[in-house]
């Protein structure tokens, strides 16, 4: 399948804007997203197989980490922008309300909404991240984040999920877009890649998540 997303999020009044798209065998674990920002990096190329995850800024210099060891450092980013670990956190969303037919994709498809439970948001996030939606949590006076949860089906199929997040001048809006299903994704190890930790903080850090 084809992963399209597109995030937007501000803290302190900083708007950033990323977007990621790339095919993606999700039963098999492997795919390659290419990752475009403004900032110190622009461009990030990814390639994913079974648990590492590969990472290069320039042409023909990667790096290797290992997938299941990476953290999220901001809110309702994935480690890695890992999709399988988004469509994980959506698949235990809470309150679901099945909502009218709308149209999406130029046919009708079935919007479901509800809201992102406290375990799936803070899953494999980093220490420092958590306390920051923890103390979200405690400004809005409830156990529960305010975080939106659309999800649009159309034949049987998760065609669109959008996630939202607001408080004060702060927010954060995902949308993911699922395509192109059942389409063969080809992906290569790159011939040689340095061994690296997980990025926990700089430029590369906030690109993968």
């Amino acid at each position: 399948m084809t992963i399209s997303e597109s995030l937007v999020l501000q803290d302190d009044g900083k708007r950033t804007v990323l977007v990621i798209d790339g095919p993606f065998d999700l039963a098999h674990g492997r795919g390659k997203l290419l990752v475009h920002g403004r900032g110190p990096i622009e461009q990030l190329d990814e390639i994913f197989i079974g648990d590492k995850a590969y990472l290069s800024t320039r042409k023909d210099q990667w790096l290797v980490t290992d997938r299941s060891k990476a953290e999220s450092h901001h809110l309702l980013r994935a480690p890695l922008n890992d999709p399988q670990h988004l469509l994980a956190q959506i698949a235990a969303t809470t309150e679901v309300t099945k909502s009218s037919k709308d149209p999406v994709f130029g046919g009708a498809a079935t919007r479901y909404r509800g809201a992102l439970a406290y375990h799936a948001l803070t899953s494999r996030t980093a220490e420092k991240t958590r306390g920051e939606i923890d103390g979200y949590r405690q400004d809005s006076e409830g156990a529960v984040l305010p975080v939106s949860v659309d999800a649009y089906v159309k034949q049987g199929r998760l065609a669109l999920v959008r996630l939202d997040f607001k408080m004060d001048d702060d927010f954060a809006h995902v949308s993911l877009q699922l395509s192109d299903f059942g389409e063969p994704v080809e992906v290569t190890a790159p011939p040689s890649a340095t061994p690296i930790a997980p990025p926990a903080k700089g430029a590369l850090a906030f690109m993968t998540g």
